[in-house]
This record gives C-alpha cells, structure tokens and sequence, in this order.
C-alpha cells in the first residue's frame, strides 16, 4: 500500500452497495476493499448502525458474493459506537432524517 495512506478505514456504504450490487462493474471497488482486507495494518472500523446497514443490504441481494464479502468485512471490523458529545458535534450539520450519517460522521 502507498505510504501515506491512513491506518484506519471506514468502509462507506457507497462502496459497500456498489460492491454488493454489481461486483463486474464495480471492479475497482471490490478490488480496494479486498486489499484493505488483505493489509493487517489496515484497521476497518465502522458503528452498528454501518453493520446493520451492511447486513440489510447483503441480504436484500442475496448475492453470494455479497455475502462473502460480508461476512470477510465482520471478521475484520473493529465497532466503535461513537459517544454523545460527538454526535451532537456532527448534528448541526446534517438534516432531520439524516441521524445514520451522523452517527457515522461521529464514528
């Protein structure tokens, strides 16, 4: 991995979905998350809720792949349930509706 690149990853539900959804046209993507899979001192951090969301979407496709990618991702994430004072820094900045990305700006 470039030098430079951070130890520490929150896999975003963008790339997650595009992964789960169509792996042939998202190589690149399913390409990244299997080699920050593949790298030890690369430390994937997420919160339930980004699980949660994980799994509701694994599911929804019933995709094999997704599936192994799932549950590869789980055997490596450290959950970090972000305390209240950083969520409520991120508040402000997000719309009503909009509580998950803030939790997950918080993580």
């Amino acid at each position: 991995m470039p030098t430079g690149l951070p130890t520490a990853v929150f896999l975003d539900m963008n790339g997650i979905v595009s992964a789960f959804r169509s792996p042939k046209k998202s190589v690149g993507t399913v390409r990244l998350i299997l080699t920050l899979l593949d790298r030890k001192e690369v430390e994937l951090v997420g919160n339930p809720i980004l699980l949660h969301e994980y799994a509701r979407h694994a599911e929804e496709l019933a995709s094999p792949t997704a599936a192994r990618l799932l549950t590869a991702i789980l055997e490596r994430i450290r959950t970090v349930d972000p305390d209240e004072r950083h969520v409520r820094a991120c508040a402000p900045y997000f719309l009503e509706g909009q509580e998950a990305d803030c939790v997950h700006a918080a993580t």
